[in-house]
């Protein structure tokens, strides 16, 4: 049995037996008093992990990862910036939970939106989630233990890691320790307003990662077994659930009244229950069955679930089908499927760190703060055991809610796959329940050695079970991190660089999807049709269920002028992805290449097109120079006026926002109108309407000033109205922003008398 006794004096040991081991943790004040050393102890403690982090930023700006963001990354800094420029409320379901998006875009708003503002904010999140580690040790065993936990979590190397990229893991892990303080202060004071602002802080826990309601569901199931009347009992529920709803209710209600749709808090937890629980699933990679594979598209499994059901369905209808598809894959593989659930929950206990798109192991190695730092999950799990077999029997209800939210919370996680940046918030608590587990085996080994040996053996046997994998993890995709970095250096258009990382990426393996299509890609760019045509010949061989695979094989035609067989290869993508914009902009480009197929026919394989691309900025371009060059010039106007106030699609099921390359970013469709406006200008001049041709071509210049083709034109429809003086100043201007341009300078020459 184990028994505490509470002695008078708290500078006084506490003696816990555990079926007769005995351990002692040093009882300290709560607040130390000022006369002690002490009292200097956390003030010197969290100034040595800002200095940590400071130098961590120092070294990591001049790392290739810097400016190499992975797809969430991305999602997260464009979703706020997007906050950021005013877009408040959005316009679509959230497709994630929105806090840390609108935390971000607060702190873009003010300073400036950068990856240094975004990693700022993080170091600033991490040093506060180190203090209220503190606060979990200090309140719940002793200042001591406080330290020792917050000393722990501010060395630890994934802890670290995660707080400076644009993720909301550390937020959540913030949110996450929040709730547990206030429902603790609750716990002391038994106030109302206390258990009300417990339910406050575990629903912003909530609206940053959904995962957090199982702190929900554990309160809501322990409340009515505490003391009290039923009445009373049923007032603490009510309060705690009042709490959760003011903050989760305006979140349901903004789905609703924004995008009509019902969706509590986001749409995407039945794609990734899905995830991690379909034929392919092996419990860590973040794929889909085929066709949709790593890099699928929520237009992709929205397409799907609403071929399924014969109609357009809402976001949280998509999530719905997901989910319900899952659980008919669970009822008819229930072998299968509780053989993954306990892989993925070894996979959570697991010293492995696992992330979706970069390769944990080789950052580390890079950075040299993280590669000789000897903290690791295996060591926190040894002496986490330890110290859940002291706490557990403590009688202390706090104690008892860290140890249930620690337990309970990899089984939750498990239902859909592992990451190591889903276990980050529960390494707080356990980093705390470690401190007690080492002090108590250090204060054995200073008064019991034999027992002290005992409980070091725990330990050991406990690393041992995370350290040594019971069960391998996975193969996984350890070229995805060299096909990030290529289509970093691709979109940078050096696509010598980018084929170095993609035939890295192949040696690991030839086999994986989009690796061929990648190198085909940059030979293409290149000029080197016939390679081009190799690797995507390989890539359709070895993924014929794949758009992109046809699509990029019809662009590879287009530069040939084949149009005929660029027309058979995108009408092939087409079927695949109807939706896609690249698809339909090389199927059109590839019937307006043909004689055979008459101008009526394109104009109405065009409104097919924009229908299928709701109306797509870039597509709207392309099918009007496609018309222009047919003569349709009318009509050509008709789809400039278009592109000119289609509206952005909504940033929250945009995928385009997971790109480094994102097509809608707000500066990229104000120069692709610029082109819109370009084009207007130009026509208009050509039929004699020059006033509205200096319309056109000034608000071109406005949205993008490098439009150099806009400045000409500009003077040259001043100088058909016999404006020169303004032609001229306009010439000047135009020969000062662009003095290396030939055709500014052959223009000049030519106004010359």
């Amino acid at each position: 049995m184990l028994e505490t006794a509470n002695l008078v004096d708290s500078d006084r040991k506490v003696l816990q037996a555990i079926q007769g081991t005995c351990a002692y943790i040093w009882q300290m004040d709560s607040l130390p008093t000022k006369s002690r050393p002490s009292r200097w102890a956390l003030p010197i403690l969290l100034l040595a992990a800002l200095l940590i982090r400071v130098v961590y930023l120092w070294l990591y700006q001049d790392m290739l990862q810097w400016d190499q963001l992975t797809v969430d990354n991305y999602y997260q800094h464009h979703w706020s910036e997007s906050i950021a420029r005013g877009n408040l409320l959005g316009d679509a379901t959230y497709f994630r939970a929105p806090l840390y998006a609108y935390i971000l875009g607060l702190a873009y708003a003010l300073f400036g939106v950068s990856v240094w503002v975004a990693r700022i904010l993080g170091l600033l999140i991490g040093l506060t989630s180190i203090y209220c580690t503190y606060l979990l040790g200090r309140r719940a065993f002793s200042h001591q233990v406080g330290l020792v936990a917050a000393a722990v979590h501010s060395l630890t190397p994934v802890i670290l890691y995660f707080e400076f990229e644009l993720l909301l893991d550390m937020t959540f892990t913030l949110t996450l320790q929040l709730s547990l303080l206030a429902l603790w202060r609750w716990l002391k004071g038994r106030m109302p307003g206390q258990l009300l602002m417990a339910g406050l802080v575990t629903g912003l826990a909530a609206i940053c990662r959904p995962t957090a309601l199982v702190l929900a569901v554990i309160v809501g199931l322990w409340l009515p077994l505490m003391s009290g009347s039923a009445l009373a009992r049923m007032k603490r529920m009510a309060l705690f659930a009042v709490g959760l709803a003011l903050v989760i209710g305006p979140i349901f209600l903004r789905n609703l009244l924004v995008a009509d749709d019902p969706a509590l808090i986001a749409s995407q937890g039945g794609i990734n229950f899905n995830i991690g629980n379909n034929e392919l699933a092996d419990g860590v990679s973040s794929q889909l069955p085929e066709p949709l594979g790593l890099n699928w598209r929520q237009r992709q499994v929205a397409g799907i679930a609403e071929e399924a059901s014969g109609r357009a369905l809402k976001p949280s209808e998509v999530s719905s089908y997901w989910t319900w598809r899952t659980i008919d894959w669970i009822a008819d593989n229930p072998g299968r499927a509780a053989s993954l659930f306990m892989k993925k929950l070894y996979y959570f206990l697991g010293d492995r760190e696992v992330s979706n798109n970069r390769e944990l192991r080789r950052f580390f190695v890079a950075m040299p703060l993280l590669q000789y730092n000897p903290i690791s999950f295996a060591i926190l799990f040894g002496f986490g055991v330890m110290g859940i077999f002291v706490a557990w029997r403590s009688g202390d209800s706090r104690i008892k809610s860290l140890i249930c939210l620690l337990l309970f919370y990899p089984p939750v996680v498990a239902l859909f796959f592992f990451n190591s940046r889903f276990r980050l918030p529960i390494l707080p608590l356990l980093t705390v329940l470690a401190a007690v587990g080492a002090l108590t085996v250090l204060n054995l080994f200073a008064t019991e050695i034999k027992r002290g040996f005992i409980a070091l053996g725990v330990v050991i046997v406990a690393w041992a079970c995370s350290y040594y994998p019971i069960v391998n993890l996975p193969k996984g995709s350890p070229n995805q991190d060299y096909i990030s970095r290529g289509i970093h250096f691709y979109v940078e258009q050096d696509y010598r660089q980018a084929l170095q990382y993609f035939y890295t990426a192949r040696m690991l393996d030839p086999s994986f999807p989009e690796t061929n299509l990648n190198i085909g890609a940059c030979y293409l760019r290149l000029g080197q049709a016939d390679s081009a045509r190799f690797y995507f010949e390989q890539e359709r061989s070895l993924h014929p269920e794949r758009p992109k695979t046809y699509s990029n094989l019809a662009s590879l035609h287009l530069v040939n002028r084949q149009f005929e067989q660029a027309a058979t290869q995108a009408g092939k993508a087409l079927t695949l992805a109807h939706w896609d914009a690249n698809n339909n902009m090389i199927y059109l480009r590839s019937l307006a290449g043909l004689d055979s197929v008459a101008t009526d026919i394109l104009r109405t394989e065009i409104e097919k097109a924009t229908t299928r691309t709701s109306n797509d900025l870039y597509l709207l371009n392309d099918a009007a120079m496609l018309l222009l060059g047919r003569g349709d010039t009318l009509e050509a106007v008709s789809m400039l006026q278009r592109a000119l106030h289609t509206e952005a699609p909504p940033i929250e099921t945009d995928d385009g926002a997971f790109d480094r390359d994102f097509p809608n970013h707000y500066l990229r469709r104000l120069k692709e109108k610029a082109i819109s406006h370009y084009h207007l200008g130009l026509l208009a001049g050509l039929s004699g309407r020059y006033y509205l041709a200096i319309s056109h071509n000034s608000q071109a210049i406005a949205a993008d000033s490098g439009l150099i083709e806009a400045y000409l034109n500009l003077a040259g429809g001043h100088r058909l109205l016999g404006q020169f003086e303004i032609a001229d100043s306009i010439l000047t201007v135009a020969n000062r922003r662009f003095p290396d341009n030939e055709l500014v300078r052959r223009t000049i020459q030519l106004r010359q008398p």
